[in-house]
């Protein structure tokens, strides 16, 4: 993205991210990452869960670490992995190659239940989408289960040809 809005982002002109809990300060490669416009702070369940997206484009690992419990857990059955804590969740999203962009998350929320769906571009991994079921409680995610795929990635079979339109 270079000085395009897209979905109501805008380019971050900041050129590094500081850790707040070490001090620590990372530049990030490549051009200015996109950030979202300020969000409302989260006292919502939905709200929670649209800062933790936000804070991922942000790259912002002890905010993402601030939203959720100590010990919550987060499957991801598409890979047969379970990351059963905060600090394993944080840590592997924070490895996770560079040149990514999460786009605005669509969140449904009812109760202590909240569903996200974002897209993630890649610059050479491609598309992936994520669906994902949270638990917030007292303002923290205590569980999640998320669904991550690439668009086309499950073709589909020859007999629902005649039923079926591609996306």
């Amino acid at each position: 993205m270079t000085g395009d809005k897209l979905n109501g982002m805008t380019e971050n002109t900041t050129d590094h991210t500081t850790d707040h809990t070490t001090g620590t300060t990372f530049r990030p490669a490549g051009p200015p990452l996109p950030t979202w416009p300020a969000a409302p702070a989260p006292d919502t369940p939905s709200a929670v869960v649209t800062a933790l997206w936000a804070r991922m484009q942000a790259r912002d690992w002890s905010g993402v670490a601030a939203l959720l419990a100590p010990d919550a857990v987060v499957d991801w059955p598409v890979s047969a992995e379970r990351l059963p804590d905060r600090d394993a969740y944080v840590a592997v999203n924070a490895a996770y190659p560079e040149g990514w962009t999460v786009h605005e998350p669509r969140v449904i929320a009812q109760g202590s239940t909240v569903v996200s769906e974002v897209r993630v571009d890649h610059e050479e991994v491609g598309t992936h989408v994520a669906v994902s079921f949270w638990t917030v409680e007292n303002g923290l995610i205590t569980s999640g289960r998320e669904y991550w795929t690439m668009p086309g990635s499950d073709p589909s079979p020859p007999w629902r040809a005649p039923h079926v339109r591609p996306l």
